[in-house]
């Protein structure tokens, strides 16, 4: 997951690039998985065991679970979606940006040159990002950027909570990938 301050530099850059328009949209997903650490941390689950889920959790989990995600940050998703353009930014994200990233990601298509598509993609993109924080802030909630302490999240030493959320969102849920150790026993057994 992409820091704070990693974010912060790739949001205030102008490139106009293909490159860009990846870094950009990966700083997106990395602000929709700071929610989802914060809302995790905010439901008692230790923050190793929060960290390792959102490390693991495919983003196109997220677009199903991002009610949830809200929901753990206590934010009511229905409230936040009719606060400012955050609608229509979240579907331009998920339906626009989203896919051209997966198909320049998964080679399925060639690098953007076409600088009037660019500019709509780094536009939607940063200016989700500017909605997330806005509609946030405006429902009296600290930044997506600050700690989960600072939203108010406890220090954990139960686990209870920590495993119940494992179990939802762990190694269990057949669209994490398998782990290595499983991957190196069935290979031993292909000849």
């Amino acid at each position: 997951m992409l820091s704070k301050a990693q974010c912060i530099k790739i949001i205030n850059e102008t490139e106009i690039s293909d490159e860009y328009f990846l870094r950009l949209h990966f700083c997106v997903e990395a602000v929709i998985k700071r929610l989802f650490l914060i809302g995790l941390r905010l439901q008692g689950v230790q923050f190793a065991i929060a960290k390792k889920i959102v490390e693991e959790y495919p983003m196109m989990g997220l677009k199903k679970q991002i009610k949830k995600v809200f929901g753990y940050c206590n934010i009511d998703y229905n409230k936040h979606l009719t606060s400012g353009n955050y609608a229509q930014l979240e579907t331009l994200f998920f339906e626009f940006t989203s896919r051209h990233r997966n198909r320049r990601v998964h080679g399925l298509s060639p690098a953007i040159v076409d600088k009037e598509l660019l500019k709509l993609l780094i536009n939607a993109d940063k200016k989700f990002i500017m909605e997330i924080e806005a509609t946030i802030k405006a429902l009296g909630k600290p930044s997506v950027f600050d700690t989960p302490k600072k939203w108010g999240a406890d220090y954990v030493t139960d686990k209870t909570a920590s495993t119940v959320f494992t179990n939802l969102f762990g190694r269990e849920n057949p669209e994490l990938p398998l782990p290595e150790e499983k991957v190196a026993e069935i290979l031993k057994g292909i000849k």
